[in-house]
């Protein structure tokens, strides 16, 4: 019993958050070359905003706000992954005049039987006011808390690839 409360004052023992950063998938960088292909045409993510009620930085049970990248709220992320996928595809271009705006509508998940994210968002430019998105990346959970909150984070980046997927496909 001691040597528990020692421990838990002195942070020894604890359990900290790993980070995922985010990896453009080939996929997505091919389907935005595709979408593109022919037209001289640079763009960017110029923010992203929630939708009231959205929260940018959500609990998981006791373990406290998931983190999934050091420093980076989920909707910096998106931003940012969006961006890498728009540069490793060439197209990018910061501040360009066909940017585009996404509004998180929905940022939800579940650590426990079923896990998943589910997104959902607005997605328009100075040039048209766009389409929805929505996407649900499920995955498996675990059974301890810890791990299951470790396990949410770490499922954001292939759910946030999904996103950028339907986002750059969208018909």
């Amino acid at each position: 019993m001691l040597l528990s409360a020692i421990l838990a004052l002195t942070g020894f023992g604890c359990q900290t958050s790993k980070s995922y950063p985010y990896e453009a998938s080939p996929r997505n960088v091919a389907a935005i070359k595709q979408a593109l292909e022919g037209m001289d045409v640079a763009t960017s993510i110029s923010g992203v905003n929630l939708a009231p009620g959205v929260e940018d930085n959500p609990h998981c049970g006791q373990m406290g706000p998931l983190r999934v990248a050091p420093g980076v709220s989920l909707p910096e992320y998106i931003e940012d992954a969006f961006n890498d996928a728009f540069s490793e595809a060439g197209v990018y271009e910061a501040g360009s005049d066909t940017a585009i705006f996404l509004r998180i509508r929905e940022l939800a998940f579940s650590s426990e039987s079923p896990s998943y994210w589910g997104i959902s968002m607005q997605v328009s430019s100075a040039r048209s006011t766009g389409y929805a998105v929505s996407i649900r990346h499920d995955f498996k959970f675990s059974l301890t808390e810890y791990r299951a909150c470790r396990k949410t984070e770490s499922e954001f980046g292939p759910a946030v690839q999904k996103l950028v997927h339907e986002v750059v496909t969208h018909e």
